[in-house]
């Protein structure tokens, strides 16, 4: 479906657009780049691989994005303790992207 394959390109576009701001702002988080590379290599096999491995990808992206929030806080000291906004909006972009790339798949 060329739909799911658009879906795909934004999907992984976010997710170098996170790795990329991680590196350009000197704030390499590993544990969130590792969940973004996890969730783009899922979306550039999407339209091959089964159901359950987009639902397993969204579920380890979420999670460790939780694991770094739950070790390092809801704030960014690095950013006079302002709400971590950016990764807020890249995680619910990237996980609206998951599902509508999921639906597509039906």
């Amino acid at each position: 479906m060329k739909d799911t394959r658009t879906l795909g390109i934004g999907l992984v576009l976010v997710q170098l657009a996170d790795i990329a701001l991680h590196v350009a702002t000197g704030q390499f988080e590993p544990m969130r780049v590792v969940a973004s590379l996890v969730l783009a290599s899922w979306a550039l096999t999407a339209g091959n691989a089964r159901p359950a491995a987009g639902w397993g990808a969204l579920a380890v992206y979420l999670g460790l994005n939780a694991l770094f929030l739950l070790q390092n806080g809801l704030t960014n000291p690095e950013q006079g303790g302002a709400l971590r906004i950016t990764l807020f909006a890249l995680v619910l972009i990237s996980t609206v992207l998951t599902f509508l790339i999921q639906r597509n798949k039906r």
